[in-house]
């Protein structure tokens, strides 16, 4: 039976790369997005978490999204902060987004001191200098510098400023690109505030422990421990389970219409061709089983097919952008099974079809 299926796949060659091309189709979309997804909350999960410092104090309600991230915590709690027993360090940072003129999506800036946080985390200026107060300057990571636009002494957009790129740093930590803090403070007119107060602790300091005393302390605050901010990002945003599920649900039904289209014209022009193997003894069954072993060929190639081109796209991607992409093994298996069981369940009724057509008729269709 295999020789058979090969030979009905290779005899109408254009169809069969078509149909592989549409089911490789769908695997691409379905892989690219969650990967994408997956990727970037992940990285700004790691980022976030690369600051040096234990524990992060946010104003309450502001959740895991950078969406919400304003200027509303006061200042004035930092040396109630560093009055608690373990703490080290207590370094304000302001955060600002707005919707990226070009690329994708959205962009964040931080507002900090420089020389505060780079005490905390041992971020270095490796080429450039550090921005100036008051002077319109900012300073990016090196995955950024890697950009077109990201080279110092280009323009960056900050609330409608025109910002100059004086300075590359390293490590990656919290958004790619930094500002004075006083610089965003003037921006929002909230002088003595910031978005998240960085909370480094004593060598040894017990860090629940210590978390739990700034709780108590500053009730009214969120209290976050950097531990767990790549848990807290994995489900950051409520609605994006359901946009992977409406994006694998839409993929699996293009590869079950291709699939069922491609198999049913099939059907109909090897009509006297099954009518023949009917005369010759070949069972119902027989003739089911060729039309599904087709389809599974077809979709199987197409799956391969489809996960290695997503590979080859995310490289491209992420050599391109700055843009992030994770593929996780448990997705990747469930986009290569589901390919494959929309391609079995859209050739049943072809098969089903075929199996059933009187050999006589069959033998006499024109």
């Amino acid at each position: 039976m295999f020789g058979f299926v090969l030979g009905q796949l290779f005899h109408r060659k254009t169809r069969s790369v078509a149909t592989i091309l549409g089911v490789a189709i769908g695997v691409v979309l379905v892989t690219l997005i969650v990967g994408l997804a997956n990727g970037q909350l992940s990285e700004r999960a790691r980022r976030e978490a690369s600051t040096g410092a234990e524990i992060l104090v946010r104003p309450a309600g502001s959740g895991m999204s950078p969406l919400q991230a304003t200027l509303s915590i006061d200042l004035s709690m930092i040396p109630g902060i560093l009055e608690v027993d373990g703490v080290a360090a207590a370094v304000p940072l302001g955060q600002h987004l707005e919707r990226s003129k070009g690329g994708f999506g959205w962009k964040s800036i931080d507002g900090v001191d420089f020389r505060e946080y780079a005490a905390m985390n041992d971020t270095k200026v490796i080429e450039g200098r550090e921005p100036v107060e008051g002077k319109n300057e900012v300073i990016v990571d090196t995955v950024f510098a890697k950009n077109p636009d990201g080279k110092i002494g280009q323009k960056v957009d900050f609330g409608g400023k025109q910002l100059t790129i004086v300075g590359v740093y390293s490590p990656e930590s919290m958004s790619r690109l930094k500002i004075p803090l006083a610089d965003m403070q003037e921006f929002y007119n909230a002088h003595g505030s910031a978005s998240i107060v960085m909370v480094k602790l004593k060598d040894g300091a017990d860090v629940d422990a210590t978390a739990k005393a700034i709780r108590d302390r500053f009730p009214e605050n969120q209290i976050i421990l950097s531990r767990d901010l790549p848990n807290f990002y994995s489900r950051a945003i409520p609605a994006l389970n359901t946009f992977l599920n409406v994006v694998v649900g839409v993929s699996v039904l293009i590869s079950t219409l291709v699939i069922l289209l491609t198999m049913y014209t099939t059907v109909i022009e090897r009509t006297r061709q099954i009518g023949v193997l009917k005369s010759l003894g070949a069972s119902r069954g027989f003739i089911a089983a060729a039309i599904e072993s087709e389809a599974l060929v077809i979709s199987s190639i197409g799956v391969a097919a489809g996960v290695g081109a997503a590979f080859v796209a995310a490289y491209a991607i992420r050599s391109a952008t700055s843009l992030q992409i994770e593929f996780d093994m448990k997705w990747l298996l469930v986009t290569c099974l589901l390919g494959i069981a929309s391609g079995l369940f859209g050739a049943i009724y072809p098969a089903l079809r075929a199996a059933r057509l009187d050999p006589v008729e069959a033998l006499s269709y024109d």
